[in-house]
């Protein structure tokens, strides 16, 4: 199966960002630091975008990894995990199975 993610919640001070992988098999592991997710923003090339400062496993979710920022995400903000032509990214499932790059999803605005 291919696993592909979606970006499922952005907090309010649009600070954390949780993003789901569907077809897990088992869960998600992570054998070195997590690293492979950045932000860009299409249109903006220039603006200086937060630095994702730590990638979290959550014990109580198999197939989701919760992004910490150094400061709130601005409004258009994409997400990319393995961006690039020799992407780096550590995430697998229980089979070993890596998780795919993805590039530009919308990180949507946070509920009210």
């Amino acid at each position: 199966m291919h696993s592909h993610a979606i970006v499922v919640e952005l907090d309010a001070p649009r600070t954390a960002l949780a993003v789901r992988f569907t077809d897990v098999n088992g869960r998600l592991y992570s054998d070195a630091r997590s690293v492979g997710f950045s932000l860009d923003l299409a249109m903006k090339s220039d603006e200086q975008l937060p630095v994702i400062v730590r990638v979290d496993l959550p014990r109580d979710s198999l197939d989701t990894t919760g992004l910490h920022l150094a400061e709130p995400a601005p409004e258009g903000a994409c997400l990319r995990h393995g961006r690039g032509l020799d992407p780096t990214a550590h995430l697998t499932d229980a089979q070993d199975t890596g998780m795919l790059a993805f590039g530009s999803a919308a990180i949507p605005c946070p509920a009210h």
